[in-house]
């Protein structure tokens, strides 16, 4: 995609710092909102490392979770606790962990057995204070539990199965889904549209296709780049239909495109050309683009205020320097004059960048059965290093080759994937040094016209009124219940109280708490280390005797 200057009437270029003084209204309202919005909705990622995806019975799922802040993607410090649940392909949760999060890091296990159906599980997590915002801002992963003989299975397992999710019935067999870039195709005005093609199993497919209009004329064509993922060009004409007719598998499938609007603004971003961030504002209203504010956010941090466009022509061109930039999403939005949002559009800024490198040693070329093996992790002398958290599997190279090439990893999740709906096929890829760059490129700018932001609406933040969150973080671990008597009907004991005793490798603690008058008590926010012997003990009311047990 490529612009000609001497078609823009008006070049407005930025030199960007990422703090902006705002003088403008709107743009400090928006700073402000963010500002409030964040301090109760920043939300928390979580990533989780497993040593593998394919898996027999026999085997112990290890894994080490990651906990990041939602905006920063820095480590966490509003949950210290995790929850880790593996569920079977029916949706029942066949085991659960609580896990301790320490400077936003935890790790556990899943013990396997002979008991686990053959099939694909899903590993999910979130923390209490996730469940605010629904299963979509969760963890997600599918794997694969074997309980045959594993290497045969391995050999012959097909690794595209997806049983997580029910197929849809319909009349054709895949799905095609059309994305004007900016959100609408507008009558009179060129717009890139964006398309995703997947087969009943939500895989991307290759096909090709011919936009036509009511008189059957060709008007574009286009095919799959990667993954099911492509764009074309279209102008659409004033009052005209069209229609996407696409050969798959030897046949002819026909698809009604988004109608066009009559009047409307449009949003076109070169992003090919490193450091340097085209942004093509367009509209067929006349005038339409005065006064109008251009906003462009990453995390919610404001990268991005124009207010005051002064144009009264029908485009206007902004040149952003993304030098300075962080690597991520940045989502860029065009209100109007009277500040309502008309198109917006998703950027991925720099997916090249250098991810630090480890140089890994051992210290034998050669081991026989059970031999020691001692793993010396240097970081890269060029990489400015000073501290490091990190996480490392040591898996069967016979599994270790069906693994998927370009599944998700710690950087395409917390810079891509956790910031997208829907699901993103082989997100690894967009970041692979053994890829053509410009190839990436493009494609990734694919997924950013085909993919929304979810992280926020504006409506939500520009609401006076943010809604009370009904789970709160947990700073520790929770142990709560009720006293009752030992006869037979186990009343309830009113207005008790409860002995804790806690015994780690860290020596005994002690804590008491008393009672309601239904018997019921809770300890909160506890620090109860891996392995820790617990020991409750119940007593009555305070009598003139002194406390006695229940």
């Amino acid at each position: 995609m490529s612009f000609s200057p001497a078609r823009i009437p008006v070049i407005i270029l930025f030199f960007l710092s990422i703090n902006f003084i705002f003088e403008d209204a709107f743009p400090q309202k928006i700073s402000k909102a963010f500002e409030v919005y964040k301090t109760t909705r920043s939300g928390e990622k979580i990533y989780i490392h497993l040593d593998k995806s394919i898996y027999h019975y026999s085997d112990d799922i290890w894994f080490k979770l990651y906990l990041t802040d939602g905006l920063t993607n820095l480590p966490d410090t509003l949950s210290h606790i995790a929850y880790v649940e593996l569920i079977n392909e029916s949706g029942t949760i066949i085991s659960s962990k609580k896990v301790k999060i320490e400077n936003g890091v935890g790790n556990g296990d899943f013990s396997l057995s002979k008991d686990f159906i053959e099939g694909t599980y899903r590993v999910r997590s979130y923390t209490n204070y996730l469940r605010n915002f629904g299963d979509e801002f969760y963890y997600h992963r599918d794997i694969t539990i074997l309980n045959g003989n594993s290497q045969d299975q391995v050999q012959a397992l097909d690794t595209t199965k997806n049983t997580n999710s029910d197929l849809v019935k319909t009349s054709t067999p895949f799905h095609l889904d059309f994305f004007p870039e900016g959100g609408d195709m507008v009558e009179g005005i060129t717009n890139p549209v964006g398309f995703k093609a997947t087969n009943l199993k939500g895989e991307g497919i290759d096909l090709t296709g011919k936009i036509i209009n009511t008189k059957d004329e060709v008007v574009a064509i286009f095919e799959s780049y990667k993954f099911g993922i492509g764009s074309f060009f279209l102008r659409p004409i004033i009052g005209e239909k069209y229609r996407a007719v696409v050969n798959y598998e030897n046949n002819e499938w026909t698809f009604d495109l988004p109608k066009p609007l009559a009047k409307g603004f449009a949003i076109r971003v070169n992003n090919i050309t490193d450091g340097v961030i085209k942004i093509l504002l367009k509209t067929n209203i006349p005038g339409g683009l005065k006064n109008c504010t251009l906003i462009g956010q990453m995390r919610g941090k404001m990268i991005l205020a124009k207010d005051n466009i002064k144009s009264n022509k029908d485009e206007a061109m902004i040149i952003l320097s993304s030098e300075e930039l962080p690597n991520g999403v940045l989502q860029l939005t065009l209100f109007g004059k009277n500040n309502e949002p008309h198109c917006e559009r998703l950027v991925f800024i720099k997916s090249d960048f250098n991810i630090p490198s480890l140089d890994i040693t051992t210290d034998k070329t050669n081991y026989k059965t059970r031999d020691k093996v001692e793993v010396i992790i240097t970081p890269d002398k060029n990489n400015d290093i000073y501290y490091m958290n990190a996480s490392m599997s040591v898996t069967n190279s016979g599994v270790l080759g069906m693994e998927k090439s370009y599944a998700d990893n710690i950087v395409s999740n917390l810079l891509l994937t956790s910031d997208l709906k829907g699901n993103i096929e082989n997100p690894g890829y967009y970041f692979s040094k053994d890829e053509n760059k410009n190839e990436r490129k493009r494609a990734l700018d694919n997924v950013m016209i085909t993919h929304g932001w979810r992280r926020f609406s504006w409506k939500e933040v520009f609401s006076e009124n943010q809604p009370t969150l009904k789970y709160t973080p947990e700073k520790g671990f929770n142990i709560s219940g009720q006293i009752v008597s030992a006869n037979r009907k186990q009343d309830p004991v009113p207005s008790g109280f409860v002995s804790l005793a806690l015994k780690s490798k860290n020596g005994i603690s002690f804590n008491q708490e008393d009672a309601d008058e239904n018997g019921y008590f809770k300890f909160s926010n506890l620090n109860i280390p891996d392995s820790t012997q617990v020991l409750l003990t119940a007593f009555e009311n305070k009598v003139k005797e002194g406390r006695k047990d229940s």
